[in-house]
């Protein structure tokens, strides 16, 4: 008889063992549901795989255009410029070195090789000679839109993998994270960046005595 009293105050006392977890999970549960759950700061080391990640990629797209372009004996410079000129037509020097983030210098030296390879032609502006009108001839525009189409064949590719939301939520990732370096440098998000061609980071430049290989 004490034997099975011991065995019920056992049973008893698992059972109310196991009602006070339940009850303290509920309770948990129910706060965290009504309250949410304090989000964790992400260490330094998630902040430096994102952006290692970024460069990365931007690596592998700066890698891809340089290829298209150097097939057709282009320098990743010279395209970018004439993507420009394709894109908005005869346009003055300092226009093309606003719109490709360079300098005056940078644009006389991409200008100049192109001229040599009969890919565009300068002009004088009609009623002020100082400044110069550069357009692209016949050749020049055929020549961009045949790497501007591999390009976009190869980015096309690439964004397959993605679905609709996804670039969508690509978009609004990468313009939220423009704006805030730009942000913290002190630069307008316009001077960020341009989808016409960025200007060449310091890893990236292969002239010795100039900003850009031209």
């Amino acid at each position: 008889m004490a034997q099975g009293s011991a065995s019920s105050g056992t049973v008893g006392l698992a059972l109310k063992t196991e009602l006070r977890i339940l009850k303290t999970l509920t309770i948990y549960t129910l706060t965290n549901t009504l309250c949410g759950v304090p989000k964790r700061m992400k260490p330094a080391e998630d902040n430096d795989e994102t952006y290692t990640s970024v460069i990365q990629t931007y690596k592998v797209m700066h890698r891809s255009t340089f290829e298209l372009a150097s097939i057709e004996g282009l320098t990743q410079p010279q395209f970018y410029a004439m993507r420009v000129i394709a894109r908005n037509g005869a346009m003055l020097m300092n226009e093309i070195g606003d719109k490709m983030l360079v300098t005056p210098a940078n644009v006389t030296g991409i200008v100049d090789r192109l001229e040599q390879k009969r890919l565009i032609r300068r002009m004088p502006r009609l009623g002020d000679r100082r400044a110069t009108i550069v357009e692209l001839t016949p050749e020049g525009m055929a020549l961009q839109e045949k790497v501007a189409t591999r390009y976009s064949q190869f980015v096309h590719r690439a964004l397959e993998a993605l679905t609709t939301d996804e670039q969508q939520t690509l978009r609004n990732l990468l313009e939220k994270l423009r704006r805030e370096m730009s942000r913290s440098t002190g630069r307008s998000v316009r001077g960020a960046g341009h989808e016409e061609g960025l200007r060449t980071p310091p890893e990236h430049r292969s002239g010795p005595n100039s900003e850009i290989d031209d």
